[in-house]
């Protein structure tokens, strides 16, 4: 059923969100240059039956308290340190036709045989009606750092295989077309 056309609202809405996988190495400074053909150079098919993605990009931070009897323990100064591992999290049902790692050309089932890094692209379309532009972000430098499986047909009530993916990833660009 198609979305119906929506009211001007400033909300990104989730509905409108593509994850695509792009080669690495096709993301030259001509492609990055022109947002419209980055389009051209990702996969035919997105990343079917993604449930949930989360984005983590953490900068812990340092704190120096007073140390003066009249106020000890107030803090002076807050210290940003260097980004920790910045990650994506996707959940993914694990279809018939093949589970995440397959759908990101790693053939055996195991993030050891990933050899080189890929990258994701998240297309965020607006809504019939929004004057806002199309948004993309390029996840670059992506390795694949943990690969569970879930089933839990007693708990849920529902036969789907769950394929959690943590991905950690090296750059983050946004580009508007």
């Amino acid at each position: 059923m198609p979305t119906p056309k929506l009211p001007k609202t400033v909300a990104r809405l989730a509905t409108s969100i593509t994850i695509r996988l792009i080669p690495e190495d096709t993301l030259n400074a001509a492609t990055l240059a022109n947002p419209a053909a980055i389009l051209t150079s990702v996969q035919n098919a997105p990343i079917g039956a993604v449930e949930s993605f989360e984005e983590s990009n953490d900068r812990p931070a340092s704190i120096r308290f007073e140390m003066n009897a009249a106020a000890p323990g107030v803090v002076q100064e807050v210290m940003p340190n260097q980004v920790s591992a910045r990650t994506l999290t996707l959940k993914r049902t694990v279809l018939y036709a093949s589970d995440a790692l397959e759908t990101f050309q790693i053939i055996g089932g195991d993030i050891v045989q990933q050899y080189k890094p890929f990258a994701l692209i998240k297309v965020e379309s607006k809504p019939e009606g929004s004057v806002d532009p199309t948004r993309i972000t390029i996840y670059r430098g992506c390795w694949f750092t943990n690969n569970p499986k879930a089933m839990d047909i007693a708990g849920r009530g529902e036969l789907r295989i769950i394929q959690s993916m943590s991905i950690t990833y090296a750059e983050r660009e946004i580009a508007s077309i």
